[in-house]
């Protein structure tokens, strides 16, 4: 993973996740995403990421169920090409006729 990076817009805030994000990155992915659980809404740009697993979905699938638990939101505002394509084959629904931006996602 080349990065996290994190800004803040006041009402909460946008992690954008750029290059791999796989096994090999789990615990740093970990470790970030849980660094930001008292936020009330995040929103995830995965639109920089070139490679990804489903240790990637599975993370950030636990870390919907974390945030919303704390009484927050999550949102994907982008996916890039590798991501949507590893959702679908994970069984994953994209929002019909949206490939570039997914305001939410759900497990099929």
């Amino acid at each position: 993973m080349e990065a996290i990076s994190v800004r803040n817009d006041g009402n909460g805030i946008l992690l954008t996740i750029t290059g791999e994000a796989t096994i090999a990155d789990a615990k740093r992915m970990r470790e970030e995403f849980l660094s930001h659980l008292r936020v009330r809404h995040i929103a995830l740009d995965l639109s920089g990421v070139t490679d990804a697993d489903t240790t990637f979905l599975e993370i950030i699938n636990a870390f919907r169920l974390s945030v919303t638990a704390a009484g927050g939101s999550l949102t994907i505002t982008a996916l890039s090409a590798s991501v949507q394509e590893l959702m679908r084959t994970c069984g994953y629904r994209l929002p019909s006729g949206r490939t570039t931006i997914a305001p939410a996602y759900r497990a099929a």
